[in-house]
């Protein structure tokens, strides 16, 4: 029975561990993130991120924009990209289907957008909501960026 316990014990810490993983920029690209910069001509900046929270912990949550996904986040971790100017949908998934945010961005301006999980009745819910810079800078100051990945265009 003792093994039994510790095997389950084990498989818990393995489960934990593995379940929760994205690839994790550079120090050299976090710290130029996190400086928060107007964006060059002809750009907007998009850093799209979820909050230290226990909740969640063990969820990995995909991230598109313009039906293209780029990454995932997991707890205490943000993306950061660089967009023209113009409309364009956020994605990610949600309990029952899809959920969007769609933004309509200006050129040399820094958006802001948090992802929240909630927890459902069969699997974690996301949800995305844009929040104002003063606030999106003081949550990603403590968080990890993950990187950019290029994905076929899926249906988000």
């Amino acid at each position: 029975m003792k093994k039994f316990f510790n095997f389950l014990g084990l498989s818990a810490v393995l489960f934990l561990t593995a379940c929760a993983k994205v690839p994790i920029a550079s120090q050299e690209e976090m710290v130029n993130a996190k400086q928060f910069k107007a964006p060059p001509k002809n750009k907007s900046a998009l850093y799209v991120y979820r909050e230290n929270h226990f909740g969640g912990y063990t969820l990995r949550k995909a991230i598109s924009i313009d039906g293209k996904e780029i990454g995932s986040l997991v707890r205490g971790t943000f993306l950061y990209t660089l967009l023209p100017p113009g409309q364009h949908r956020i994605s990610t998934y949600s309990e029952f289907g899809r959920n969007h945010l769609d933004l309509s961005m200006k050129e040399g301006k820094n958006y802001f957008v948090k992802q929240e999980l909630k927890m459902g009745v069969f699997f974690a819910g996301a949800k995305l909501t844009e929040v104002s810079e003063n606030q999106g800078k003081q949550d990603i100051s403590q968080l990890k960026m993950t990187t950019i990945r290029q994905f076929k265009k899926r249906d988000f």
